[in-house]
């Protein structure tokens, strides 16, 4: 019988496209591992605590946290390194965005993480229970819920986004800088499939609506000619290819437009508000000037509350809040030094660096609650106000 050897090199040398395969799983391995030790660190370093209590974070991304504090459950929660870039409201509680994260924060104080993001510039737009967030510098956008990221792109012509609007079903507005044209609307479903799109040739869009029905889409853009500037208007329905109505309005710079119900339409300024009847062929703009060029603004349901300075005064400022008419509905003054104003719709409530204000049709100034540190936005969730500054995000 004829005995066949095996030499010794040939015993112990395994074939070499298994050491590749193997090598080549052992790195993938060790990089899948890396990058979840990575998350982690930057899911806990983002996460908000409670100044009472300085416990560390446990729960891994969309859990909900809920915090033990002293008076309020949650509340105050802290971020560091002053990172709080902007708080909307939301459906059941406030989307909190800062420089590395989303949270959603609900009106106990519990939150949740539904997406971390690495954007230069971001933006945040909220609608019922959606919140969007988008980069104007690199055009890339996410759409979230309380809980997680739904759905994601970049803007249709890879150009910078100037603003956005996101509809309480989650379909979002956005508006680009144009190549061959100056700005471009592109409209998506929240699965981020692109619905619509139009070319503004010559003006550059500054404010998006979507309307109830989330066909008709408003949009106002700004323009320049002879030296003088001008807003034009236009209403747009995703089903027809020409636009439903435009208006150019000349002698204005529009900074936010809505629609204002039935036929109506809203053009917000520097220093007046209009109110458009898109229908009405004799005298369609109906104007409300302010008493000076507004300091701040804030526009929710067809009503707008504009704070500015009263003028010949150095310490006296005036708040006006006008209805879906256009005419004044209440007017108060004031000597504490405004910070923020916010409008839901029905009543409009003033933040100052002593506190927070209800805005009373008698001309009075109510107050919700006294503060101890200066903040520099409010937002209003019921009838519970939820301040913050850089840092720290409170409730009454």
């Amino acid at each position: 019988m004829e005995e066949k050897r095996i030499a010794p090199a040939e015993k112990r040398t395994p074939d070499k496209k298994r050491v590749l395969l193997f090598a080549a799983i052992g790195a993938a391995a060790l990089l899948v591992l890396a990058l979840l030790v990575v998350m982690a660190v930057r899911g806990r370093s983002a996460a908000p605590q409670t100044p009472q209590a300085n416990e560390a974070i446990a729960a891994a991304d969309g859990e909900t946290q809920t915090r033990t504090a002293s008076g309020r459950s949650g509340f105050p929660l802290a971020f560091s390194g002053g990172s709080i870039l902007d708080v909307k409201s939301g459906s059941g509680g406030l989307f909190t965005l800062t420089k590395d994260a989303l949270f959603f924060v609900s009106t106990t104080g519990a939150y949740r993480t539904p997406f971390l993001h690495s954007y230069a510039k971001p933006v945040l737009k909220t609608g019922g229970k959606y919140a969007l967030v988008f980069d104007r510098l690199t055009g890339d956008f996410t759409l979230c819920d309380a809980r997680h990221s739904i759905s994601s792109g970049h803007s249709e012509n890879g150009q910078q986004l100037s603003t956005a609007a996101v509809s309480k079903k989650g379909e979002i507005l956005l508006a680009a800088k144009g190549g061959n044209y100056a700005s471009l609307l592109s409209y998506y479903n929240r699965r981020g499939e692109l619905l619509f799109s139009w070319e503004c040739a010559r003006e550059y869009i500054v404010s998006v609506a979507i309307a109830e029905n989330r066909s008709d889409l408003l949009c106002a853009a700004v323009g320049a000619k002879n030296g003088e500037m001008y807003t034009k208007l236009y209403w747009l329905n995703i089903g027809k290819i020409d636009t439903v109505w435009e208006t150019t309005l000349t002698g204005t710079a529009g900074t936010e437009c809505a629609f204002a119900g039935g036929n109506d339409v809203l053009l917000v300024c520097a220093d007046k508000r209009l109110l458009i009847d898109t229908k009405a062929k004799k005298e369609p703009v109906r104007e409300a000037a302010y008493p000076a060029a507004a300091a701040f603004c804030h526009t929710a349901k067809g009503m707008t509350a504009v704070v500015n300075q009263k003028i010949g005064t150095f310490d006296t400022y005036e708040i006006t809040v006008l209805g879906k008419n256009n005419k004044t509905v209440a007017f108060a003054q004031t000597e504490q030094h405004p910070l923020s104003v916010f409008c839901n719709g029905k009543h409009a409530f003033l933040l100052t660096d002593t506190g927070v204000y209800r805005v009373k049709r008698n001309g009075k100034l109510k107050e919700i609650c006294a503060l101890s540190e200066t903040e520099r936005g409010l937002v209003m969730v019921g009838g519970d106000a939820f301040h913050y500054n850089k840092n720290t995000l409170s409730k009454n």
